[in-house]
């Protein structure tokens, strides 16, 4: 199922408009809980806590940080546009005999522009890396406040170990969360997976990020940033990479909130109704963004 909680909305002339994120709508709504069902009090405890509070916040601040991180993206992207084409251009001319000298590569202002941009790159894309895989870990000891039982045990050390509480348990403990978790796993391995999961290789595995541009015909120059250790190249291409495992992670959200939202309505901790308050999910106005690029555009009905 196609994510339409999680994702970048187009307006009518189809620029964007707004970044749907439902799942920290319903945090924000679940720590002003003033439930008065029959187990209110011990609901209200948890959601209204300190502890829950923090980490409620900490989680919107990984998605803010990602947000920052891929918006260098963006301005290395803009940067390396602008150098590359004025550089290229002098060269083009002294080619011609238009200009005596060619561009000096050592101190042409564009020649250092790129060079500044080819050293910052690899820092940005890393920070997406590693702010993705921060952010899932937090909404990993997010997910027990989710649940009535407090004293189920459900592992919140990372992701990917609660994961494994939830899919190797011997005891099945909500199977249908754990049928999302399973169908929802290859943006997780792409990310952090034991072998070629581009954070871990980056962290564990002496990664090292290369980087060069590539100009399509009347198109925008993109960074063609390949990941590769001793062994040889892991990802060639890393900023389309980090697009494609930012959508399966929306995906794994939309369908988590699409899980839990109603659990907690019959709960009665959220309201009734409160999934289908769609124009609620716009959580982010475009302006407020700046690494548009990352996220993965929603196809909404008319």
């Amino acid at each position: 199922m196609s994510a339409v909680f999680h994702g970048i909305e187009l307006d009518r002339e189809g620029k964007p408009a707004w970044l749907r994120f439902s799942m920290l709508r319903l945090l924000y709504r679940l720590y002003a809980t003033n439930t008065n069902g029959p187990r209110a009090a011990d609901w209200r405890r948890r959601l209204n806590s300190e502890g829950f509070r923090h980490q409620a916040s900490h989680f919107r601040q990984c998605v803010g940080k990602f947000d920052r991180a891929a918006g260098y993206v963006a301005r290395c992207r803009d940067a390396a546009g602008g150098a590359l084409g004025r550089y290229s251009e002098k060269i083009n001319r002294h080619q011609k005999g238009e200009i005596a000298q060619p561009p000096d590569a050592v101190s042409d202002p564009d020649r250092l522009t790129l060079d500044e941009v080819n050293a910052d790159l690899p820092v940005f894309l890393d920070s997406m890396l590693f702010y993705l895989s921060i952010q899932a870990d937090s909404f990993a000891k997010l997910v027990p406040y989710f649940y009535e039982d407090a004293s189920a045990g459900i592992c919140t050390r990372n992701f990917t170990k609660q994961l494994r509480w939830f899919c190797d348990g011997k005891l099945p403990y909500d199977l249908a969360y754990i049928s999302i978790l399973k169908q929802n796993r290859t943006w997780r391995d792409q990310l952090v997976g034991w072998n070629n999961g581009l954070r871990g290789v980056v962290a564990h595995e002496s990664g090292i990020l290369g980087v060069g541009w590539a100009k399509p015909k009347d198109g925008l120059i993109e960074p063609r940033t390949s990941l590769y250790r001793s062994d040889g190249v892991v990802e060639e291409n890393v900023f389309e990479a980090l697009k494609v495992i930012t959508a399966g992670w929306f995906a794994f959200l939309d369908d988590a909130y699409r899980h839990f939202a109603p659990r907690l309505t019959d709960a009665g901790i959220l309201p009734i109704g409160f999934i289908d308050e769609f124009e609620k999910t716009r959580f982010f106005d475009a302006d407020e963004l700046r690494g548009l690029w990352a996220y993965p555009i929603l196809k909404l009905k008319a």
